[in-house]
């Protein structure tokens, strides 16, 4: 029912009253509604792109892994996201590994697993390792310009192990890079 002293058209506001809950303004407007709620709840663009940064402004990239990791194996390259039709990560700007850090689904009981940094093929030296004094996760950290890479090189990361248990557990690798 309509309120006394109002039309069903005028200026519009009780239109959607007028037409019911299923027509296109009706809808419309529980969009908007939603947009609106959906906008102070999520992040705004500024927070959303500090996702993708890190300390110093670098940038973070994640995804490699191995699912459960051999007892032993040497310079395997890992591949990102579970597949291996990912290639090597390549950067259109020049600059520097400045960290690597590994992740185990479980501890470490025996043996030790090394993640190395590959950069055009060759490694870089710079490396993490999951071992007795590292059991479940480790970083290691380099300066700018310690690690460099060139526009366009790709940059690998290669996974080995020695005794290594439990074979059940997976590893996850991220790298932080910073732009010259």
């Amino acid at each position: 029912m309509m309120a006394s002293g109002r039309r069903a058209m005028e200026g519009g506001t009780l239109l959607g009253d007028f037409l019911g809950e299923s027509n296109l303004l009706a809808r419309t407007a529980r969009l908007e509604q939603w947009a609106g709620e959906m906008n102070t709840g999520a992040l705004s663009a500024a927070a959303a792109g500090m996702v993708y940064t890190r300390r110093r402004g670098a940038l973070f990239f994640a995804g490699w892994g191995q699912g459960s990791v051999p007892a032993s194996q040497s310079n395997v390259t890992l591949s990102r996201f579970g597949s291996a039709l990912h290639g090597p990560l390549v950067l259109p700007f020049a600059g520097s590994v400045t960290a690597l850090m590994v992740g185990m689904s479980s501890q470490q009981t025996a043996g030790s697993l090394t993640v190395k940094v590959y950069i055009s093929g060759s490694a870089s030296g710079l490396e993490a390792t999951i071992d007795s004094e590292n059991r479940l996760t480790v970083e290691e950290t380099a300066s700018v310009g310690g690690y460099g890479f060139e526009a366009g090189e790709p940059i690998t990361l290669r996974i080995s192990t020695t005794g290594w248990a439990p074979t059940s557990a997976d590893a996850f690798v991220m790298v932080e890079v910073a732009g010259e």
